[in-house]
């Protein structure tokens, strides 16, 4: 509905004496216990008002505030029409629709100052001015100019402060947040969205709210706290389809998928995505399509490299291509760096290697010029790894060394671990052994200090799935060191380290820890946990039935399907809720002597494997020896 068509009325610039004689007559015109009966409605409808603005239900405010504007204009009481109006446009505001509070505050300024209302008038130029530095801030921030965009919400969030309007100061926290955002000051950024929570929840601002957890969430995806990235998407994705926020509805699912997919869990992720993508499809963004369309195509491209589907290549270039096409279409110029940076990695896999280094080198002059430091940082491990597989050993290490600093900046463990691993793999190749042996124990520190904080066993291997390449470089470096000057200490460590590279499973550790967790977590989320496993279970004996047709069988696995991800929402509860857990479902690894002692005798001995791309490995121990094969 368009603004005209909300306002009972529109005053003219210039007010001639005949309107003021009109005005006067119909007000005139209405017996004494008209406008009695007049004012009392006005009371309660405007109290109605104030009562559903402070239960967060915003639309039924703003038809009581309506009626309450319309009553006015029947007394002639002008102060009371610019309260109305002045908060219409609060709640337009609140539902965010910024053109339409612009236009009710500009009618409630007109208003205040033809009738010399001094205190409206002063607050509604406050507003008139927070709107202008609100729309500044952003326009600033499209142009890049972060720090004058800051300012500019930093004005805006003053101005509502001075008439102590929680409303304006909300939406303006949240937008600067973003901005922070954009130029990796994630603790800012967390910060700030932290107080807008806050703020929301005292207005029982939903939307906002469920905006707020979406970006929180963010910032714990960024700093590899997946369990609580996951908790706050999940909250997020509820407000949203409580309140049919279909836009926000998209956003979340698109953010859990892209978690679900950094721990390995690519079918699940690529079902999310695609509820995103029909989401946006309906809604005709254009902008949002073009990434959830990257998105699938880099998951589509892990699947094909880490489960040798290479017949499926194809798709995965379908969708970055398409993804590649949208982009330039609306500019989105962030997406498409990222889309060039993945079509080269799609080529890099294909051995294409002249390919993959251009589209390489045309994504990362799109993140230089954007000053992407993120993006810069993966395409120039890509660009390193494209050379190392040419074997040009002197270049490819060049390229990592540029990788580093970057990563460390914003600290990218994807960035890191990759760029550590490269250079280990180049010093190996110059010979420089000690080097090597630093640069990969820098990576597995990267990686081992993300898999810590990960509660369930399979995101913990599904998260390591494509890094126990690095793990593998370091074993096979530490074999060959042992192979030139033979000992029991480096024999000992390759053991340490097949056991690092081997994900933990939470939920045997759960089992023996029991007491901690009683102690800890609240009745109701062991009941909660008790349901939950008592579906998976009842689920997965239904399916060993052997009588199911195939319509049974895929409706119960859908079922399935569903009830785990519950349990991967409660486990992230489960770590929101006692975050000291990390310590119990991260225990030490287990050392040779503590095997020796403890699990075998005179007559036992453990054989351990481990299964590599390019070599594999057997450890056979015993009471009193360790012996390491090759195989």
């Amino acid at each position: 509905m368009s603004v005209q068509k909300r306002l009972s009325i529109k005053f003219p610039l210039v007010i001639s004496a005949f309107f003021f004689l009109m005005y006067f007559s119909f007000c005139q015109s209405l017996s004494l216990n008209e406008k009695k009966n007049l004012v009392s409605i006005y009371q309660k409808v405007i109290e109605d008002g104030k009562s559903q603005m402070q239960r967060g239900d915003f639309q039924k405010a703003m038809e009581s505030y309506g009626r309450g504007l319309k009553i006015a204009q029947e007394l002639g009481n002008v102060e009371n029409e610019v309260d109305c109006l002045l908060h219409m446009g609060v709640l337009s505001w609140n539902d965010r629709k910024i053109k339409e509070s612009s236009d009710y505050n500009m009618q409630a300024l007109s208003l205040a100052k033809r009738f010399n209302l001094k205190k409206m008038l002063w607050e509604a130029q406050q507003i008139n001015d927070i709107i202008r530095l609100y729309y500044r801030g952003k326009e600033l921030r499209s142009k890049r100019q972060h720090s004058q965009s800051i300012k500019s919400f930093e004005r805006a969030i003053d101005l509502a402060k001075k008439i102590e309007s929680r409303e304006y100061e909300l939406k303006c926290l949240r937008q600067m947040s973003i901005t922070y955002w954009e130029i990796f000051e994630v603790k800012r950024f967390f910060a700030l969205n932290e107080k807008a929570l806050r703020l929301a929840k005292e207005l029982k601002h939903k939307r906002e709210e469920g905006s707020c957890l979406n970006n929180i969430g963010l910032y714990y995806f960024k700093i590899n706290d997946y369990s609580r990235a996951l908790y706050c998407y999940q909250e997020a994705l509820s407000i949203a389809r409580e309140y049919k926020n279909h836009a926000e509805e998209s956003a979340c699912l698109n953010n859990i998928g892209i978690l679900l997919f950094h721990v390995g869990l690519y079918d699940k992720a690529l079902d999310y995505l695609n509820d995103a993508y029909k989401i946006d499809c309906t809604l005709k963004d254009y902008f949002n399509i073009s990434i959830e369309l990257n998105n699938i195509g880099v998951i589509l491209r892990n699947k094909c490299k880490y489960f040798e589907l290479k017949d499926n290549y194809k798709d995965a270039l379908n969708y970055l291509e398409e993804s590649l096409i949208i982009s330039r279409q609306v500019g989105n110029k962030n997406n498409e760096e990222k889309v060039l940076n993945n079509i080269g990695s799609v080529y890099l896999d294909l051995k294409d290697y002249s390919k993959a280094l251009k589209y390489f080198k045309a994504g990362y002059d799109i993140a230089k010029d954007l000053q992407d430091v993120e993006v810069m940082g993966m395409i120039l491990n890509n660009i390193a790894s494209a050379h190392l597989k040419m074997g040009h050993d002197d270049t490819a290490r060049r390229f990592y060394e540029q990788a580093v600093p970057l990563g460390n900046k914003i600290f990218d463990v994807n960035i890191l671990w990759e760029a550590y691993h490269g250079l280990g793999q180049c010093y190996e190749q110059t010979k420089e052994f000690s080097h090597a042996f630093q640069a990969y124990e820098k990576a597995i520190e990267v990686i081992e200090h993300v898999r810590s904080q990960i509660v369930m066993d399979t995101c913990k291997a599904g998260f390591t799935r494509d890094k126990i390449k690095v793990y593998e470089s370091y074993i096979g470096h530490l074999y060959r060191m042992n192979l030139k000057n033979h000992s029991k200490k480096l024999e000992k460590d390759i053991f340490q380290m097949v056991e690092r590279a081997k994900a933990r499973a939470f939920l045997e550790t759960l089992r023996n820890s029991q007491s901690i967790l009683r102690n800890r977590l609240s009745s109701k989320m062991e009941e909660d946990e008790r349901m939950i496993s008592l579906k998976i279970s009842t689920l997965m004996n239904n399916l060993s039935r052997e009588d199911l047709n195939k319509n049974e069988r895929e409706k119960l696995l859908d079922q399935l399907g569903h009830a785990e991800d519950e349990y991967v929402v409660f486990l992230s509860k489960v770590r929101k809720e006692a975050p000291e857990l990390r310590y119990v479902v991260s225990p030490e690894h287990t050392r040779v002597e503590e095997v020796q002692q403890k699990l075998l005798d005179e007559k036992t001995a453990l054989i351990e494997y481990f299964l590599g791309d390019e070599q594999s490995f057997m450890i056979l121990i015993t009471k009193e020896d360790f012996k390491l094969f090759l195989l």
